[in-house]
């Protein structure tokens, strides 16, 4: 049953997801993604302290969230880090989540 909360939510994330990119213009700045990444981290955020039934959390959570923008997972991560007092290892998360998956990107599509 867990899988199938997956799959739902995946599936309702993505499809925000889209339906940001139809409804936001496209500008010289990603506002959809940023709209995604910034609604997501808030939904995950929120959930995450909530006391609902883990099967909602993992529809919400790992499904909605990570078929919306994995950033959320990302920040909320980083955060907690942060709470513990691991520095290290939340400058460590933040350059190699941004610049090692740039550099994988760049490495793909450069000219």
């Amino acid at each position: 049953m867990t899988y199938l909360f997956v799959f739902m939510g995946g599936g309702a994330g993505s499809l925000i997801r889209y339906l940001l990119q139809l409804a936001i213009p496209v500008s010289s700045f990603p506002w959809a993604t940023l709209t995604a990444n910034v609604f997501a981290s808030l939904v995950l955020g929120a959930v995450s302290i909530s006391p609902i039934e883990s099967s909602w959390k993992i529809f919400l959570i790992t499904g909605f969230c990570g078929g919306l923008s994995t950033f959320s997972t990302f920040s909320l991560e980083t955060v907690r880090l942060a709470q513990q007092g691991q520095w290290l290892l939340v400058a460590m998360n933040i350059l190699m989540n941004i610049a090692v998956c740039m550099l994988g990107i760049y490495l793909i599509v450069k000219k």
